[in-house]
């Protein structure tokens, strides 16, 4: 591995020298053998690393899809969520966690605990900070505990139900868990999903949601979420309707024209529809603190970098003001093309917005920053450097006008770019290690910095990685 102006070009992993175990925890193969161990009867088939939760220094959450059959013949899908730790943290935690109440299992296991590579595995349904699993994995329950109330809150008839089926469809160890919940009624296929939170943030989203579906811009169709059905605060699950839809990612990896002119209305509909408040505004002291957080983490890891670091967290601390130019809105909170669903099959109904936990209130130009940066990161990944403002991304900000946002101001425009990429795509790069992201930070700290210094989103496009 080669190394240019202090951070490798194409990295495969930082290193960590209090986590040296690091290659290994996001080697498939090499923990396909680890988990295939303690299985008696059962072949492992494939193992895959789904999620990443990487805290330098410190620590390595890691979640894995395994791909299973029995000796006789059954095949299935078993999820581990594993954290790797410092030296003597695993045996602690060990320790510490053997009074926890735990159950086998779909493949036999429940909690791993392997010494040499300092992990500690919860085989799900078990994880101590997401009691709701367990009763997503028993079929039994789901239909006494869970169905009928969920049909209740639908509106739905307590008719003869069949083939039901739950299947997780993402894992973050010890935070949160979204299960995709199917049954047949009569003839009809219905759907669900449901989330599992650590903490009771889901009755917050419950009623944001409800408030979003009762406003005045859903009823006139410009503004398309999911619909919030239950809360369940004992097993700490909020249930959803599913969303018709495709996520915009799937189907153009850069969103083209149309579709960014569409999802310029939809947002400019989301950021004027009110919202119960919780305690999660982004404000300017909460917004330096995340910045300083993501440079901290940064710095850590690429120590040659600091300078650089810290002078872009100065420059948008210095420079926050202008940000008061830019009305307050309520926010997606965690705005992406995967989180953007577009009906292929009702192409004239708006984009849909899913994954609503992190909505919040705060400044309307963080979340048009967050969308032209996410086009410059894009671009960079695949060809190499966005030219300007690419006409997709004009027509995403004439459209949000249009549609009765206001136009950002271009200093905050720039602004917002430049917290966007490091907050969210460098230190995202770094925080969740997915393959080919590292070798991007160089690029996105360089424009975050002349974005932030020069308060021009065009000018910046142009500089190159240099030497901190």
């Amino acid at each position: 591995m080669s190394a240019v102006d202090g951070l490798p070009h194409d990295p495969v992993l930082p290193h960590d020298p209090v986590l040296p175990q690091l290659p290994q925890a996001l080697d498939a193969q090499a923990m396909g053998a680890v988990f295939a161990a303690p299985l008696i009867r059962t072949q492992l088939l494939g193992c895959t690393v789904e999620r990443v939760k990487y805290r330098p220094q410190r620590s390595c959450s890691v979640s894995y899809r395994l791909e299973l059959r029995t000796d006789k013949g059954r095949a299935f899908t078993q999820r581990v969520s594993a954290r790797f730790c410092r030296a003597g943290d695993a045996a602690r935690r060990h320790t510490r966690l053997q009074a926890v109440p735990r159950t086998a299992s779909a493949a036999g296991p429940d909690l791993q605990w392997d010494r040499q590579r300092e992990m500690l595995a919860w085989w799900l349904p078990n994880d101590p900070c997401l009691p709701g699993l367990a009763l997503l994995a028993d079929e039994q329950r789901l239909r006494r505990e869970c169905l009928p109330a969920v049909l209740d809150a639908w509106g739905l008839p307590h008719g003869p139900v069949r083939d039901l089926r739950s299947e997780f469809v993402q894992v973050v160890p010890e935070r949160r868990a979204c299960a995709r919940v199917d049954w047949t009624a009569g003839a009809v296929r219905q759907t669900v999903y449901v989330k599992c939170h650590a903490d009771a943030l889901g009755e917050l989203t419950q009623c944001r949601m409800r408030a979003l579906s009762a406003s005045e811009e859903s009823r006139a169709g410009r503004l398309r979420t999911p619909s919030a059905l239950l809360w369940q605060p004992q097993s700490r699950l909020h249930w959803q309707a599913a969303l018709p839809g495709v996520p915009v990612a799937r189907l153009e990896p850069e969103p083209g024209v149309d579709t960014s002119a569409a999802m310029g209305a939809a947002l400019a509909a989301l950021h004027r529809t009110p919202v119960p408040q919780g305690d999660g505004g982004l404000d300017a002291s909460a917004l330096h603190a995340r910045a300083c957080a993501a440079a901290a983490v940064l710095g850590t890891v690429w120590p040659a970098w600091k300078r650089r670091l810290d002078r872009l967290v100065t420059h948008l601390h210095a420079t926050r003001a202008v940000l008061d130019s830019s009305p307050l809105a309520t926010l997606h909170g965690d705005l992406h093309p995967g989180n953007v669903l577009v009906d292929p099959e009702a192409p004239q109904q708006p984009p849909g917005f899913i994954d609503l936990d992190s909505l919040c209130l705060g400044p309307a130009v963080l979340e048009l920053g967050g969308w032209v940066a996410d086009v410059g990161y894009r671009a960079l990944a695949s060809r190499g450097a966005p030219v300007a403002l690419a006409p997709a991304t004009a027509s995403f900000l004439d459209a949000y006008v249009q549609a009765g946002g206001a136009r950002p101001q271009p200093q905050a425009l720039a602004w917002a770019c430049a917290y966007q990429l490091l907050v969210r795509r460098a230190y995202g790069a770094v925080a969740n290690l997915k393959p080919g992201r590292l070798a991007a930070v160089p690029q996105l700290l360089a424009w975050a910095e002349a974005m932030a210094a020069g308060g021009d989103v065009d000018a910046a496009w142009g500089v190159p990685a240099v030497a901190p």
